[in-house]
């Protein structure tokens, strides 16, 4: 999850599933309900909680009124296999949505922004490593996230793709046209 669990729940950048969520039909309605740019899905409801957040305060219950069913790891395995590159375009749009909202350059925003960049660039690196001759661009990824954000313990688990080369790149699927190239990697998604 881009915006993450983050101990204020009165920060935009907090993220409650919508799911758990309670409020009145007119909040939602107010609020705009589901973007369907992000269509199919991802990112959906951090987008939908972030606009709920627009609208008032989001107060937290200290104990579990709901369960979430996770999902398997095989369907996961499908699923995410199919719409990773749907995932990367979805991530995209929230980012340039949380630009156009909060300025990255504003104090009280900019490690949240650093934070997210860097998450955003690890977790999108695996597109690349996942692809056929991606490699390179997985990597550059990775190196500029570790410099956005370098404080971050979970980003140390990317090290080793920088340092150990992938094998059989011969039956991984190809990138798309639109996202192959140095210039998709160092205009839109270092910026």
């Amino acid at each position: 999850r881009l915006l993450g669990k983050g101990e204020d729940p009165g920060t935009p950048f907090y993220d409650s599933h919508p799911s758990t969520m309670l409020f009145r039909r007119k909040m939602a309605l107010k609020a705009g309900l589901f973007d369907i740019r992000f269509d199919p899905f991802w990112y959906e409801d951090s987008e939908f909680s972030l606009r709920m957040h627009m609208q008032g305060p989001i107060l937290l219950i200290d104990k579990p009124l709901a369960l979430i069913r996770e999902t398997s790891d095989d369907y996961r395995k499908v699923r995410e296999g199919a719409v990773d590159w749907v995932r990367f375009r979805n991530t995209d749009l929230f980012f340039q949505i949380l630009k156009n909202l909060f300025n990255p350059k504003d104090p009280r925003f900019r490690r949240s922004f650093s934070e997210i960049r860097a998450r955003w660039l690890l977790e999108q690196s695996r597109n690349y490593f996942n692809s056929k001759q991606g490699e390179w661009l997985g990597r550059k990824m990775i190196v500029r996230a570790l410099k956005e954000y370098p404080l971050k313990i979970k980003n140390i688990n990317y090290l080793p793709r920088l340092i150990f080369k992938n094998k059989n790149d011969n039956s991984k699927p190809e990138i798309p046209i639109e996202y192959n190239s140095e210039d998709f990697v160092s205009n839109v998604f270092l910026n």
